[in-house]
């Protein structure tokens, strides 16, 4: 009853009456079903203690040849067993520098972990590659260490495909080339170089070479002189695209170095919170500011220059080989070409908790193949490294890798797998054999 309000009724709950036994019947019912209840749950866990080994083989049987969950964490604490993580690719970005007869120059982006740092790959635009023909189409499926190529055996370079096809052609040959592809393609016409450069302008540079501009009239004159040199923001494009007459473009590439070494350097030193213009989670902006926070490999493509004797053009053909071997370095966790061009590889630690920033910096995996899940095996006590594969056009590379680790043993899955096409689990024979650190320090192996 509450205060101030005498006249609310009183609420009441009917009882038994005495005598009736009711109450007793009540209590006797309630100990019936707490007894059942208890009967239960004993037998439950009488249950879940018998089941414990069979879970136990399930977990083990599941790391061979599961093909569910493996685009999520299979297990969320990186310390226990069974923990995965799809890897990430490294960023990479495609620049374009264009002008009204096509494209002058072509350089690759790419960002190290935390964005910091990475490299600038300088590529000639007059590199030869294979020509895309309308009706070819990219593999899904390539077996044991093929790359998928354009069906078609006309060539074209990187610079005419852009002028005949524009740019789907030319990021497509390019990624072809340097055989992986890329998070972003920038175009930029000299006007809007200037602009993304002029907060960080003036540069100034160690001219190797004097420049010469030839007029229409086939009169020269010193554009740039040799030895230290100030561009303003409306002088780098035309530096960049100048070229002596008779000069091979590898030297010009020589310089553009020259000028993203600078840019970089300002862009560091500035205190200007805008020194990039743009976004700073994206394009040029992202990468430029990643670049200039860390170290930065700075190469060309591995090409072989030739010069055609009758007209005096000068093409490059790519070295595959040392390509390959220097995106590795300069992007370790590729994205193919196309689909199907690189092996997918699933790195799992069978030595103790897995220290994936480690793993991935071991390189375990040949340059043709990409890692695209990295975590702990279904336990920490392999003796033995395991490589299994799950089509038998993957057998090929299974073997490969294994003449690479130089230890481990070959298995085939009965059950196909959706995201990889060779699982290796890694073993205490590798980290004996290459010396390996890939756990966390708390953890062992």
């Amino acid at each position: 009853m509450s205060e101030g309000t005498p006249d609310a009724p009183i609420a009441t709950v009917a009882l038994p009456e005495l005598g009736t036994g009711q109450r007793a019947r009540n209590r006797a019912l309630r100990q019936r079903q707490r007894r059942t209840q208890q009967a239960w749950a004993t037998i439950a866990a009488v249950l879940l203690a018998a089941t414990i080994p069979v879970l136990g083989y399930v977990g083990f049987h599941e790391v061979f040849n599961t093909t569910q969950g493996r685009n999520v964490d299979a297990q969320n604490d990186p310390s226990r067993p069974n923990y995965e993580a799809n890897v990430v690719p490294t960023p990479v970005l495609l620049f374009a520098q264009t002008n009204a007869t096509g494209v002058s120059a072509l350089t690759m982006l790419s960002l190290g972990g935390g964005d910091s740092g990475g490299g600038v790959l300088f590529i000639p635009v007059e590199t030869v590659t294979n020509q895309l023909s309308p009706t070819s189409t990219t593999s899904t499926a390539a077996p044991a260490s093929t790359t998928t190529k354009p069906a078609t055996s006309k060539t074209t370079t990187l610079a005419a495909a852009f002028v005949a096809n524009g740019q789907p052609d030319l990021i497509q040959l390019t990624a072809n080339v340097v055989g992986l592809s890329f998070d972003q393609v920038v175009l930029l016409n000299d006007d809007a170089i200037a602009q993304f450069i002029a907060p960080a302008a003036p540069l100034t540079i160690r001219n190797p070479d004097r420049l010469v501009e030839v007029d229409a009239t086939g009169k020269s004159s010193v554009a740039f002189p040799a030895g230290d040199v100030t561009l303003q923001a409306a002088d780098v494009p035309r530096y960049l695209a100048l070229r002596n007459p008779n000069e091979s473009d590898l030297a010009r590439l020589a310089r553009h170095q020259l000028v993203w070494q600078a840019w970089l350097a300002s862009v560091k030193s500035s205190s200007n919170p805008n020194v990039v213009p743009g976004e700073t989670s994206s394009g040029i902006g992202r990468y430029v500011r990643g670049l200039a926070n860390g170290n930065v490999q700075f190469s060309s493509l591995p090409v072989t220059p030739q010069v055609d004797r009758a007209t005096g053009n000068e093409t490059f053909l790519p070295d595959a080989s040392r390509i390959a071997a220097l995106t590795t370095s300069f992007v370790p966790l590729p994205a193919p070409a196309n689909p199907g061009d690189r092996v997918r590889v699933r790195l799992l630690s069978g030595v103790g908790p897995v220290d994936v920033s480690a793993l991935v910096a071991t390189r375990l995996v040949p340059p043709n193949a990409q890692v695209v899940i990295v975590g702990n095996a279904d336990r920490f006590d392999y003796a033995t490294t395991k490589l299994v594969y799950y089509d038998d056009a993957f057998a090929g590379s299974a073997s490969e890798l294994q003449s690479l680790l130089g230890v481990g043993d070959i298995t085939k899955s009965t059950t196909p797998a959706d995201s990889e096409d060779v699982t290796v689990i890694i073993g205490q024979d590798l980290v004996n054999k290459q010396g390996l650190k890939i756990t966390q320090e708390s953890g062992g192996g």
